[in-house]
């Protein structure tokens, strides 16, 4: 899944610049203190690259690339379907339509929303068991809704302003904080991670066009970064969500 970030051939769109069609220019060098054996060299270039994309994504039955094992996201195939577009835009192709067709088919069996309206965040490619976003986390449905506003527009805006309002916090002088969910715990701990809610529903806000949540999201992060001499006007407390900064 991966791979579809270097796949998407922005490049060659924006600059017509072949130089990534070169057989071997998009190669991937892999090697692992834990497993995997002597390091392992993956040639590749914008086509062949976009034809191992394609071929995983249509043994899945359409349904996407797992970016971990057997961890399907709706997230990280958005780039995959970029990349295909882009690869049309090249060659006059038509593949993204049929992988759109096909995607749009399976996540529909599946359930692109949960029950309360979030995106579902995965699912398990071997047992195919759907795992919803049941803490609310907001980059789910930013990351999530950022890249498939791309070719889904409607879907996505239609979802838009209910997903929003769950986890926009108010501040002072207009400035628009984001909750957060309490930590995951793994192995009886707490995973203490960065999974950038604040800096995704801002890009969200972006993509949508939503520009009055975007300035608030920007007069917090400028009044709350490093040097200001001010703190979130939303600090955390045990009895209120917390915002992210």
């Amino acid at each position: 899944m991966y791979s579809a970030y270097v796949q998407s051939l922005l490049y060659n769109v924006l600059f017509d610049d072949h130089r990534f069609a070169e057989p071997g220019a998009l190669s991937f060098d892999h090697w692992s203190f834990f497993w995997g054996g002597e390091p392992k060299h993956f040639p590749y270039d914008q086509n062949s690259l976009n034809e191992h994309l394609y071929w995983q994504m249509v043994r899945s039955g359409y349904v996407g690339i797992a970016c971990e094992p057997s961890c399907i996201f709706q997230i990280c195939n958005h780039p995959a379907i970029l990349g295909f577009r882009m690869h049309d835009v090249l060659t006059g192709g038509s593949r993204a339509e049929e992988v759109v067709t096909g995607y749009e088919q399976a996540w529909r069996d599946f359930g692109r929303l949960d029950p309360g309206g979030h995106y579902n965040m995965m699912v398990s490619g071997d047992t195919r068991a759907v795992r919803p976003n049941a803490l609310k986390a907001p980059w789910v449905d930013a990351w999530c809704g950022s890249l498939m506003n791309m070719w889904n527009r409607d879907f996505v805006c239609q979802h838009y302003p209910r997903q929003l309002a769950e986890i926009l916090v108010p501040g002072e002088d207009g400035a628009l904080s984001v909750v957060f969910p309490p930590p995951m715990e793994a192995m009886g701990r707490q995973v203490v991670n960065d999974t950038c809610d604040f800096g995704w529903v801002a890009v969200w806000a972006s993509e949508i066009g939503d520009a009055d949540t975007l300035t608030g999201l920007l007069t917090h992060a400028s009044t709350t970064s490093p040097g200001t001499g001010r703190t979130s006007p939303n600090r955390w407390s045990p009895r209120s969500p917390t915002p992210s900064t």
